[in-house]
C-alpha cells in the first residue's frame, strides 16, 4: 500500500485534482478577463497577455505540485496504516516498516520528479484554454 501510494496514487490523484480545480479556476478567470476586454487592453498596450496572465499561474502550479503531492502521500500512507491496523487487524510493526521502506530517498525523489512533471500543463488540461 505504501509503495503504491508513493509511486503512483499520490502524484496521479494530486494532478487530477489540480487540473480540475485549478484549471477550471484559471479558465474562468481568464475567460471573464477576455469577456470584459481586459486581455484586449493588454494587447493594445503592447503587453503579452500570455506572459503576464498565464505564465505566473502555470509556474505556481508547477511549484505547488510537489508540496501537495507530499501532503497527499502522507495522507494516503496514514489512511492505509489506519485501515490496515484497525479494519484488517494487521500487526503494527509491519505497516510501519513498509512505510519506512516506501520513504527511501530514491522513491521520494521519483515522487517529486513525477509530480513536477504532472504540474506542467498538458494540452487536454483546462488550464491551457483561455
Amino acid at each position: 500500500m505504501a509503495l503504491s501510494v508513493t509511486r503512483v496514487l499520490a502524484p496521479l490523484m494530486t494532478a487530477i485534482v489540480m487540473c480540475g480545480f485549478v484549471g477550471a479556476a484559471m479558465a474562468a478567470e481568464l475567460g471573464s478577463m477576455t469577456a470584459s476586454e481586459e486581455v484586449l487592453a493588454m494587447e493594445v498596450a503592447g503587453l503579452n497577455p500570455v506572459r503576464f496572465l498565464v505564465l505566473p499561474r502555470m509556474l505556481a502550479v508547477v511549484a505547488m505540485m510537489p508540496c501537495l503531492t507530499v501532503l497527499a502521500n502522507f495522507a494516503g500512507m496514514l489512511g492505509g496504516y489506519l485501515v490496515g491496523v484497525n479494519l484488517l487487524a494487521s500487526a503494527r510493526p509491519l505497516p510501519v516498516h513498509q512505510q519506512q521502506r516506501a520513504s527511501s530517498f530514491d522513491i521520494v525523489r521519483g515522487l517529486l520528479f513525477k509530480s513536477t512533471l504532472f504540474g506542467r500543463s498538458s494540452p487536454r488540461c483546462p488550464a491551457t484554454r483561455g
